[in-house]
């Protein structure tokens, strides 16, 4: 297992968070690349990495990295052709919000808390951590960055993938469509499955581990 790990979490919680997402893409793509080298493996994309793990592997070209590629597994985020033509944080949410946002800049702390919270399945631990202004602005800046970096997705070229595809959705996920994860399909050169998961939100690896 190779977890990426992105500016602003964990081991890199001191670097500076990243909102455009060619600049995140090509900051990773020589470590991936260099530990995919000699192996068979799955990749695996949740939310913002859904689109982002589809552009490594495209990245990866005819390399030998590219070589042990078995499948690529997303759950959370329309496919990268949808992404990249949605305004703002997509249909789906403003739909939850109930306004439309033409962009991330436009989005008030209001929008921001409630959209937190429907990503989380309401969970009422994040009730707390909105509480807390301190807290609050820790947990917040990675997903506005990883919002700022959505929304700067647009230069996708449609092209496909020659590894399956298999797409989760949580049936009770607020954020992502159903007809968005299907939209997977476009960019699927072989088989491209869909899943989803009953009783689940948005965050499948938190709540269906």
């Amino acid at each position: 297992v190779y977890a990426v790990e992105l500016p602003g979490r964990g081991q890199r919680a001191d670097d500076p968070l990243e909102s455009d997402f060619e600049t995140l893409r090509s900051s990773l793509q020589a470590d991936v690349d260099r530990w995919a080298t000699g192996r068979n493996f799955i990749m695996w994309g949740d939310s913002l990495g859904a689109v982002l793990a589809y552009e490594l592997i495209l990245h990866m070209g005819d390399t030998m990295a590219a070589a042990g590629i078995l499948g690529l597994t997303v759950s959370g985020n329309a496919g990268p052709t949808v992404a990249a033509l949605e305004r703002g944080m997509g249909e789906s949410v403003e739909e939850y919000l109930g306004r439309q946002v033409a962009s991330v800049a436009d989005m008030t702390d209001a929008d921001w808390d409630k959209f937190f919270l429907a990503a989380n399945a309401e969970d009422e631990s994040i009730r707390q951590i909105l509480k807390d202004p301190d807290v609050r602005r820790q947990a917040m800046g990675p997903l506005m960055a990883d919002c700022g970096a959505y929304e700067s997705y647009k230069n996708c070229a449609g092209k496909t993938l020659r590894c399956p595809i298999l797409t989760l959705r949580g049936s009770k996920d607020q954020i992502t469509a159903g007809g968005a994860m299907e939209s997977w399909k476009l960019v699927a050169g072989s088989r491209c499955e869909h899943r989803v998961l009953q009783g689940v939100g948005h965050m499948i690896a938190k709540e269906a581990p």
